[in-house]
Order: C-alpha cells, then structure tokens, then sequence
C-alpha cells in the first residue's frame, strides 16, 4: 500500500508495492504514464497524481499529487510559473532580483552572466544564471527576523555551506551543512541542507527547494561554471496570507498574475544570446523587481509587511492552481 502523500514524489527501484512494476522496470514511457493516470484507479492512494517527468525506460518519475502549487526555474533561467505558463528571465550581471515576495516571506537571487555549450556542445549560449539566493524571514509567532545566503559553488572537496543569521547576532551566523550542521529550525521557519546540492527553507505557508549544479560546458569566458536551480510552492493555506509577488511569485495570486506566456529566447540558432526579461508576464518591467542589496524585502510590488488579509473561499481556491516543469539542457549530467 503506497502512502497517501501530496506533493512532489519520486518513484524509484525498489521501494513501492510490487503492482507498481510499471513504474519500477525498464517499460516504455508511455505505460509508465498510462499506470499513474489510469482513471479506475480513482480513490486509491495515487488518485489524481499527475507525472510531471518521466526518465526513459520509466525507471524513475515525477509526480504531482492533487492540491499541489508548484514554480520552477531551471537553467539559463527559463521560469516555469504556476499558473502553468513559461517566459525567460535574463536580468543584469551581478544585479539581485526578487523571485517570491509574500507576507514574512521574501526571496532574492543574483543574475551573473554565463557562457556555456548546450545540446551536447552543438549551440553557444550567452546567457545568464542564478548564482545566490537571498531568503529574509519573519516567523510568525515572535516577528523574530532572520536571513539565509546560498550560493551555487559546488566543489569536490567542500560541502557547500549555508548561512543563516539571526537579526542582532550578524556576527555569528549558523553554518548549515550535510555533512556537519544539517538543519535549523526556529518556531515555524525550517531550513534544511538535504545533501551538498540541496537546499529546503519552509516558512511563512512556503517552501522553497535550491539545488546547485554545474554547468554543463562553461566556456572559459562565462563569469560562473555553477548555477542554482528553484522550486518553489504554497505548502498551506492561511487566508490572512495569500497575497504574494515577485518575478515567480505572482504567478500563484490570482489578484496579480497575468495569464499567458511571456517572452522567451530562440534557441533556433547554432549561438544564442539571451534577452527576454520575463515581458508580457510580469507587472511592470524587469527592473522593478531589482533590489540594492543581498536581504532586501522592498521593491515597487512587494507584500512583505502586508497586513493579515481576509481572503473569500474564492480566493482561497484560486490561489491553488496547478503548474508543469521542465528540465533544461545546461546543467551537467
């Protein structure tokens, strides 16, 4: 009997009931899919799961469970909203750029230029990736503020590490690792280095996951051969605190996200250099959303100190929809 879970699962040999041998062998996509959206399965404890990925053979997958709220950026930043429309995001180098601005809950990350190879070496990129995140925090309980820095540095011989301080006590910040200090919680803020690569900080009604990886072919010019990947989602519902902005983050208020498509790059092309700054999907333009240092919470759209909302049972489902994911070809295998 598989668990009743929601959220973003993967399946791989050899943990689940032998009647998932679909899932579990080397069966073709298609019946991998067809097993997790089987409708007579409905009430079972995968009912209403959706596959997001699929590896080949169907040795491991990716699913959905119902109710989930799920934004991605992957790569060159390609953003993958969850209002389940796409557009790419360039920003400027070594500028910081609100992704998720929601009420004691706020997310920067630094653009850098990057220049790599994709499509196994076929097509130049110059592009740009996400190098640091930047997570300031109010818990709920106290209003006791506090930040988190990552950055996309991995190396064979060190285990990444994360700050965390406490405002007042700068000086002395906690270092979170996996292979030393792994996790830190105060009242409802968890933040947790999972491994070397990942990254989880739950807080506020949100998670967000970080993952670092290299690129793939970084040229000798490219100003970072890391980059940090985002997922980030509602992981409960208050209704004093639905409201939520930046560049992703607008995308799960139905108060402010803009349903279609925004601007994205064509990779048509042997070289490609990036330019889309998220138009047509986005309030306003791109440097709207720039901030002027690391832990900043204040831009023209931000919700950090918004007051406690009343939101409508309306607003409490439409602040649920559904978003899809992708995976980009300039990480590494």
């Amino acid at each position: 009997e598989i668990p009743r879970v929601t959220g973003v699962q993967t399946c791989a040999l050899p943990i689940l009931a032998p009647e998932l041998n679909d899932c579990l062998t080397n069966t073709p996509v298609e019946k991998t899919t067809a097993f997790f959206q089987n409708p007579t399965r409905s009430g079972s404890a995968y009912a209403n799961w959706k596959v997001l990925t699929v590896r080949e053979g169907g040795i491991a997958i990716k699913i959905k469970g119902a109710g989930t709220v799920l934004a991605e950026s992957n790569g060159d930043p390609h953003l993958h909203r969850a209002d389940g429309h796409k557009t790419d995001f360039r920003g400027e180098d070594g500028k910081i750029f609100n992704m998720l601005s929601a009420r004691n809950f706020s997310l920067g990350v630094r653009t850098v230029d990057s220049h790599f190879m994709q499509k196994h070496g076929t097509q130049k990129v110059h592009g740009s990736h996400f190098t640091e995140a930047f997570f300031t925090i109010r818990t709920n309980m106290t209003g006791t503020i506090l930040t988190a820095r990552a950055d996309a540095l991995i190396t064979p011989w060190l285990d990444p590490v994360t700050l965390v301080a406490i405002q007042g006590k700068e000086k002395y910040p906690i270092k979170l690792s996996s292979s030393t200090r792994p996790t830190f919680t105060i009242e409802d803020v968890n933040i947790t280095a999972v491994s070397g690569s990942k990254l989880v900080v739950r807080a506020a009604t949100w998670e967000v996951a970080i993952v670092r990886r290299p690129l793939y072919k970084p040229l000798p010019e490219s100003k970072t051969k890391n980059y940090l990947d985002l997922t980030m989602r509602r992981i409960t519902k208050d209704p004093r605190a639905l409201a939520s902005h930046g560049v992703v983050g607008q995308s799960f208020d139905p108060k402010h996200r803009i349903y279609k498509d925004g601007k994205t790059d064509d990779y048509s092309k042997d070289e490609v250099t990036t330019t889309a700054q998220a138009e047509g999907a986005i309030e306003g333009v791109y440097t709207d959303y720039m901030v002027g240092a690391p832990y900043q919470t204040t831009f023209k759209y931000s919700v950090f100190d918004a007051p406690p909302e009343m939101a409508t049972a309306a607003q409490m489902a439409a602040a649920f929809t559904e978003a899809s994911t992708e995976t980009n070809e300039a990480a590494a295998p």
